[in-house]
């Protein structure tokens, strides 16, 4: 049993193209607006988030479980910037677990939220600031970086832990000029259904009818 990287990206774009994938694998995605303007999710993912509303920025993320290997992002309506990070499973699905936001407003201190998360999980940082000509941003200890992009409206983060952890503790950075910004979290974590049945881990579930009788 086992979590693994694939990929990551980000564009200066309301869509991205993803990099390579494959059935099963879970992809993660955080939708950018450097103005207060509304995302609208595409249809096929899995809100994880409303609007997030705060230093005159909005954020959304989503997740989805590929069906197949082309995958695509969508149109995220009036998204200025998109990330994305994909992992793969072993031998069982992948789901995101707690996920946890924070903002930095107008400030040098770029803040990025703790996480308790539900068991040991592969923790995901999803990180979006502008100006993007701020310097100072680096990964928390213990994590490493996947995505670092700088465009001409903002910067976009991408990070995972190096290890399976239980819980994931707040850390600042000291940027160059006051930022405005959004940093998101994500727990992945297995689930205990098996890959090879479909989803159900073989397991059979009764139906009881009237009368005590089961199916």
């Amino acid at each position: 049993m086992a979590i693994n990287f694939v990929a990551a990206g980000a564009a200066e774009a309301d869509s991205i193209s993803f990099a390579a994938h494959q059935e099963n694998d879970i992809i993660l995605i955080m939708a950018y607006r450097n103005t207060t303007t509304n995302i609208s999710f595409p249809a096929g993912w899995d809100e994880l988030s409303i609007n997030l509303t705060t230093v005159s920025r909005r954020s959304v993320i989503a997740t989805k479980r590929a069906a197949s290997s082309s995958e695509t992002s969508g149109t995220w309506t009036n998204a200025s910037h998109l990330m994305y990070y994909i992992a793969r499973p072993t031998d069982t699905h992948l789901i995101v677990g707690n996920v946890k936001s924070s903002s930095t407003n107008n400030s040098t201190t770029q803040n990025n939220p703790n996480l308790n998360c539900r068991k040991s999980s592969r923790a995901v940082r999803m990180v979006a600031f502008d100006p993007s000509s701020a310097t100072g941003y680096a990964e928390q200890t213990d994590f490493t970086s996947r995505q670092a992009s700088v465009f001409s409206d903002a910067a976009c983060h991408v990070s995972d832990s190096d290890s399976m952890v239980a819980s994931v503790a707040l850390y600042t950075n000291t940027m160059s000029e006051a930022i405005r910004c959004h940093s998101w979290i994500f727990e992945i974590l297995e689930t205990s259904f098996d890959l090879a049945g479909g989803g159900g881990g073989g397991v059979a579930f009764p139906v009881i009818g009237g009368g005590g009788l089961v199916y």
